[in-house]
């Protein structure tokens, strides 16, 4: 199986120019996104004072574990040695979970957005995109956008992973013309959608022909809201293992292609079905008062969820006034797609 750590063998040592940026790049920088950095910073550091700077981390989680083996693996390659981190900021509180670092090579730049953490708050940003846009995440990733780009910014690349997708969609969708004219590409990595009055808007026709969604062929997440256009490609993992751009194939430069599942385009048609026969104030207060039944309970992160038993998380959404069967049915079914990732991977 070719993945990238063949992808590093073969062309780790091949400058930018001769082997142009390409998807497998996108995979290797959009990762370093989940880098556990514990500090925020402007100034450009190369990759050995990332090294560095993370080097008595303590590493949660099968992302940010992918992102320091990367880090490791490209710190003596010629193609990389002279790429450079900048603008690096984390914020987690009551009401948001964000974090981005923009990547400069030559003079290009890749803005890179972070998914989702295993914070409440951050799962809860989650299934706000189900009725809010835009949420406080991709306010950040607008104004983050805007302010991190400099003049000497010739070529941008604009990418994230799972809901660093979303954002990083959302931020171009936001920006200023000056810097969407440098944009030669705009990167999905299975990150969910928008809502569908997003998703017909101006904004986002305008992104689209500088887009690629790319979804693993078992997509859970990319297959979220609405979207479409995808690239699917082939996966080592099976279900939610394969969310993670590490078990992607690719041969050379390029992603194996593949075709999505039959159960999960079935579970694209029931978010849909969902978000079309209910109402934006109906979602938004049966997931507002779902996460506050979770804080009541003393539950701190997502993944404690995984602990409980299903007559427990029944119990939790039995409490929430007036829900009906459907509201139910998209809680269990969402919240089961990110559990299973959460149990298989850590998260």
């Amino acid at each position: 199986m070719n993945n990238i750590d063949t992808y590093l063998e073969y062309y780790g040592n091949q400058s930018f120019n001769t082997h142009p940026f390409n998807d497998i790049d996108n995979i290797i920088f959009t990762t370093f996104a989940y880098l556990p950095i514990k500090i925020n910073f402007e100034e450009s550091k190369t990759v050995k004072q990332i090294i560095d700077l993370i080097k008595d981390s303590k590493i949660l989680g099968r992302s940010a574990k992918n992102a320091v083996k990367l880090l490791n693996q490209i710190e003596n390659l010629n193609r990389y040695k002279e790429i450079k981190f900048r603008n690096y900021i984390s914020v987690v509180n009551e009401n948001t979970q964000f974090c981005a670092i923009t990547i400069t090579f030559d003079s290009s730049c890749y803005v890179a957005f972070k998914g989702t953490d295993n914070t409440l708050i951050g799962w809860k940003e989650n299934f706000e995109l189900l009725y809010t846009y835009p949420t406080n995440a991709q306010l950040l990733a607008s104004n983050y956008l805007n302010q991190t780009i400099k003049n000497t910014d010739e070529i941008i690349y604009v990418g994230g992973h799972s809901k660093g997708g979303n954002l990083a969609m959302a931020s171009v969708m936001e920006t200023t013309p000056k810097i969407y004219r440098k944009i030669k590409q705009i990167y999905n990595n299975d990150g969910p959608g928008f809502l569908k009055e997003q998703f017909l808007s101006a904004n986002f026709q305008k992104i689209k022909p500088k887009l690629k969604n790319i979804i693993p062929e078992e997509s859970m997440v990319g297959i979220l809201l609405y979207n479409d256009n995808y690239q699917v490609v082939k996966s080592s993992a099976q279900a939610s293992a394969g969310h993670f751009p590490s078990t992607w194939h690719c041969f050379g430069s390029f992603l194996v292609k593949s075709s999505l599942s039959i159960p999960n385009r079935k579970s694209e048609d029931t978010v849909r079905t969902y978000i079309e026969s209910t109402t934006l104030e109906n979602r938004k207060k049966v997931i507002e008062e779902f996460f506050d039944i979770l804080a009541e309970s003393g539950i701190k992160e997502f993944k404690e969820l995984k602990d409980l038993k299903p007559s427990e998380i029944n119990d939790m959404i039995s409490k929430i006034k007036n829900i009906d069967e459907q509201s139910k049915e998209m809680i269990m079914l969402t919240g089961k797609i990110f559990l299973g990732m959460n149990q298989k991977n850590k998260e």
